[in-house]
């Protein structure tokens, strides 16, 4: 079966310079499987539906595969609309985490014929065989029209050993564009800012090879309460192995000049052992690769940084979040202020470049808890560090509990709303303060950073004056409910 893949873009404001990994793996498993695979990069492309239904007539597939977050939830809708209407008989299959707690409305309001919900590869697959007439659509986690309603098979399907994923079909998209992007190292950019730094600081050599992401990890060892990770289709945490991992970096540098690593998701390492292996293995295979890595506050131990100080290791990621207990308590995320000052001590002490990142805005904040916030980066000596306002998307505890208390009456309209907008922007204010109290809370919490610029009149002075007088008259919003 000809199955073509349409990556989508995550913002429509300019092409992504993230490659289409979630296209790429499941592509690379069904060609394993003997079916033949095409991804049309749109994120990327950003071409006109008349373009891409071109496209489509001539490659003339059996199943078409739209891939999106949930920012593509309009584009999604308009893309499916328009290929229906000039391929009525292909059908339609739409992934990624755009489907989490969201088949139902794709199936009301998209041309789409299935959704499938969590991890792809043994999914999409199975569908295949179903489109071939070899099984019954019987197939966990997918979900179509019975009846006339949308219905979602239960269970679950996913690779008992995660190395048993093929690697990506790297073949299939343009590798010296994600390789390349914004890769600069003569000028500090948001993007190379951290290499830079540590470059300087160690003295080593600027790197002469492009850049690429590992998915070092699937899952995660915690339920957030903002994160996908809560829902049963993404349950555990699944790690491949340092040797796959090595393999893979291995296929990267000699075939695409790949020698600037980004390895892991949501979250990476985990262990002592295989911070250990990671470490020895690079060294003595890639020593002249750079490669970051993800992981929890409460995983970043002093032992740890010393194994990886010992190494090409340019930068360690985890999310901070807040420095409020309480605000912590109601993220779950299981860490608290004083592991997060210390994780990042530790990382900024060994050379590495800390890149964490803070939220405003969650249920519960109030000018207390992000004074709270702002006195543990000072304590942290943080310099920089990304901000974005609590978001509820579909797939997270955060969103369901909107919903139920009403502050997202009509979902539909909402996640059109949220469509092509990030979370630096304000979605739905959860505090009891009025909007502009919230962006307030943003702007006290960058001006926080060592690094921020004082020189702007708003955001050097005003915001910080009217900052300090909403804190004195906090007791006028105490009586406001959501």
């Amino acid at each position: 079966m000809k199955v073509l893949f349409i990556n989508t873009p995550t913002r429509t404001g300019s092409p992504n310079a993230y490659p289409p990994m979630g296209c790429m793996y499941l592509a690379a498993y069904l060609r394993q499987n003997g079916h033949e695979a095409k991804i049309f990069d749109e994120a990327k492309d950003r071409r006109s539906f008349q373009s891409i239904n071109d496209d489509i007539a001539e490659y003339q597939p059996d199943l078409i595969a739209l891939s999106g977050i949930i920012t593509a939830y309009r584009y999604v809708i308009e893309i499916s609309l328009a290929i229906k209407q000039r391929s009525p008989s292909i059908p339609i299959v739409v992934g990624g985490h755009i489907t989490n707690d969201n088949y139902d409305r794709l199936l009301q309001h998209s041309t789409c014929d299935y959704c499938i919900i969590g991890y792809g590869e043994l999914k999409l697959h199975a569908l295949v065989e179903h489109l071939e007439g070899k099984r019954s659509i019987d197939i966990p986690m997918l979900a179509y029209r019975k009846d006339g309603k949308p219905f979602l098979n239960p269970g679950e399907l996913f690779f008992n050993n995660l190395d048993d994923c093929p690697f990506p079909a790297y073949d299939l998209i343009d590798m010296d564009y994600y390789s390349k992007s914004n890769t600069n190292f003569t000028t500090v950019t948001a993007e190379d800012r951290e290499l830079t730094q540590y470059l300087k600081i160690t003295g080593k050599p600027a790197p002469t090879k492009g850049k690429f992401p590992i998915s070092g990890s699937r899952g995660c060892t915690d339920k957030c309460l903002f994160c996908i990770h809560e829902l049963p289709a993404y349950k555990g945490f699944h790690a491949h192995s340092i040797e796959y991992i090595i393999r893979m970096i291995k296929h990267l540098y000699d075939n695409y000049n790949v020698g600037i690593f980004y390895i892991g998701e949501d979250l990476f390492l985990t262990t002592t052992k295989q911070v250990q292996q990671l470490v020895t293995e690079m060294n003595e295979k890639f020593p002249d690769a750079y490669f970051t890595c993800s992981s929890r506050a409460d995983f970043i131990t002093r032992e740890r940084i010393e194994i990886l100080k010992n190494s090409n290791c340019f930068s360690l990621c985890y999310g901070y979040e807040s420095g409020s207990a309480s605000i912590l308590q109601i993220l779950k995320k299981r860490t608290t202020p004083e592991q997060n000052i210390n994780a990042y001590k530790l990382i900024q002490g060994s050379g590495i470049s800390p890149s964490v990142a803070f939220m405003v805005g969650v249920p519960g904040e109030t000018i207390n808890t992000i004074n709270e916030t702002i006195s543990t980066i000072r304590e942290a000596n943080i310099s920089i560090g990304g901000i974005f306002y609590a978001t509820p998307y579909p797939g997270s505890l955060l969103f369901r509990q909107c919903v139920e208390k009403g502050m997202i009456p009509d979902i539909h309209q909402y996640l059109l709303d949220v469509s092509d907008r990030d979370a630096s922007k304000m979605s739905i204010n959860m505090t009891r303060y009025p909007d502009f109290v919230v962006r307030m809370m943003y702007i006290m919490v960058q001006n926080a950073f060592t690094s921020t610029p004082r020189n702007s009149l708003i955001k050097g002075w005003i915001v910080p004056c009217l900052y300090y007088l909403t804190g004195k008259f906090d007791f006028l919003f105490r009586n406001k409910k959501h």
